[in-house]
């Protein structure tokens, strides 16, 4: 993803996708339309649309971004039971959404 130059610029639905990519073992998958990536089947991150991704995390991570960040990350009340953070793209920089995919994909590859 590109560098953050302190400006509000968005990242897009691509850039998730070509950052997900480099990481060692994830693949790609289109399922009904929708597009996801997963580390040996489990799943690191997942577009819900041009806007928002789902991000895998732990607990105390997801609510260390959700304070942290709290208009970028987000917890759908459908998915307070689940380990899982929503990322708004359009007002996320680069590296908030870079670090949390990081992160999804550590805690994926640590399951092994």
């Amino acid at each position: 993803m590109p560098v953050a130059t302190g400006q509000d610029v968005p990242v897009t639905a691509d850039e998730v996708d070509t950052f997900t990519a480099s990481l060692a073992g994830t693949r790609r998958q289109r399922v009904r339309g929708v597009t996801s990536w997963r580390f040996h089947g489990r799943l690191v991150v997942r577009h819900l649309d041009d806007q928002f991704v789902v991000i895998r995390t732990g607990f105390e991570a997801r609510d260390a971004l959700v304070a942290q960040r709290p208009h970028v990350f987000t917890v759908p009340d459908h998915l307070s039971r689940h380990m899982m953070v929503v990322a708004d793209l359009l007002t996320g920089q680069p590296d908030d959404i870079e670090t949390a995919v990081r992160a999804a994909y550590e805690l994926q590859r640590s399951a092994d």
